[in-house]
């Protein structure tokens, strides 16, 4: 019995380290924008060519639905444009956001579980308005985890950007 129970035992530990690298932290990186702001992102996310005064990635590589986005993935777009009522202020972050929800219709008639459903979180900082939207299908398993990432980006929103290392 006892040479079955070591082998056992030896395969149950090999199998939780296995999990547990598996649930290691995201690595994060720093993207200034040529704007001027600068927000923390998931550094395995897909990133278009940025525009200065946008960032967009996506969770994966695949990219060939008419949505830009898979099932099983997630897109966020952090966009920033001229507030129309500028506030004066000595804060540099999105203390004070506001969260909108949104399920866009379906892609064609008929395919309900086309429906993207997301998360737009904005905020105004000085001169600047600032949006972060996060797009997922409507039922992914992962939403919770995409929407937490859209907040924790967020909420390292800066303006004017803060260097990497700060």
């Amino acid at each position: 019995m006892r040479n079955f129970i070591v082998p056992v035992l030896a395969a149950a530990l090999g199998l939780a380290g296995a999990s547990s690298a598996h649930a290691a932290p995201e690595r994060w990186t720093r993207f200034v924008s040529a704007a001027g702001f600068s927000v923390d992102r998931p550094a395995a996310w897909v990133s278009d060519e940025p525009r200065p005064d946008a960032l967009h990635i996506v969770s994966g590589p695949c990219r060939r639905t008419a949505a830009g986005v898979c099932h099983g993935e997630s897109e966020i777009t952090v966009v920033s444009a001229p507030a129309p009522h500028p506030k004066p202020s000595r804060l540099h972050a999105c203390w004070s956001m506001q969260e909108t929800s949104k399920d866009d219709p379906p892609l064609s008639p008929g395919h309900a579980d086309s429906i993207l459903s997301g998360h737009t979180l904005s905020c105004v900082i000085g001169d600047r308005e600032f949006a972060i939207r996060e797009s997922h299908w409507k039922g992914d398993r992962n939403a919770a985890r995409y929407e937490r990432t859209a907040f924790r980006m967020a909420k390292s929103l800066r303006y004017p950007a803060q260097p990497a290392g700060r």
